[in-house]
């Protein structure tokens, strides 16, 4: 029993940084996507303050599924993101759409670490091959994304998408009035969603 205790005591000392970094009243942390994120710890639940680059600051609650290293909250829409805290500076945050973002702690000396918008630009630069049975060549720099498609029936297509959020992005094909959202997933496959229609897959070819 002694040993017990001894060994319960060695743990608890252990996770005494992480749940000083989350588990403490409240921390600032800078998301990749250029928000500012305020979290407040109770005993229960977290809510977690958003301040966007762009709209209107939004407050939400969450529910600690590990203290205090583990928690999740439900976002406009009704998506719900899962954050880790993977350590004392860091916190990955993972969507239930497929959207991922990390968080990095804000203090006097890092009060505001530099944001990168389009952490994903360089993964999704590839040739893809889609479950419909298209390729796509994709090129990514800054805000936009170039698309060639290269069609079953031998037709070629060319247009310019826009990144939405740090895993995301939109396009559409001329003659085509469809506008498709493609996420970046976490098993680096592109997911495609067009409104109305099945949604595809790419897998990178190279």
């Amino acid at each position: 029993m002694k040993r017990l205790l001894t060994w319960l005591f060695l743990v608890f000392l252990c996770l005494q940084p992480a749940l000083a970094q989350v588990g403490s009243k409240s921390s600032q942390w800078r998301s990749s996507s250029g928000a500012t994120i305020t979290i407040t710890s109770h005993d229960q639940w977290v809510s977690v303050d958003v301040v966007p680059t762009q709209g209107q600051p939004r407050r939400w609650q969450g529910r600690w599924l590990r203290k205090y290293d583990l928690f999740d909250y439900k976002a406009t829409g009704g998506v719900t993101y899962t954050a880790q805290l993977v350590n004392n500076d860091r916190i990955d945050v993972s969507g239930a759409n497929g959207e991922r973002f990390t968080w990095t702690k804000l203090s006097a000396s890092n009060p505001q670490p530099a944001a990168q918008p389009y952490p994903y630009a360089q993964a999704v630069t590839a040739r893809w091959s889609s479950s419909s049975g298209n390729v796509f060549d994709v090129s990514s720099s800054g805000p936009q994304v170039a698309l060639t498609a290269y069609l079953k029936n031998g037709q070629r297509l060319q247009t310019t998408g826009q990144w939405i959020s740090s895993v995301a992005f939109r396009y559409q094909f001329p003659g085509f009035p469809e506008v498709a959202t493609c996420t970046y997933l976490r098993d680096g496959r592109l997911q495609v969603d067009v409104p109305g229609k099945t949604t595809s897959y790419w897998t990178k070819v190279r």
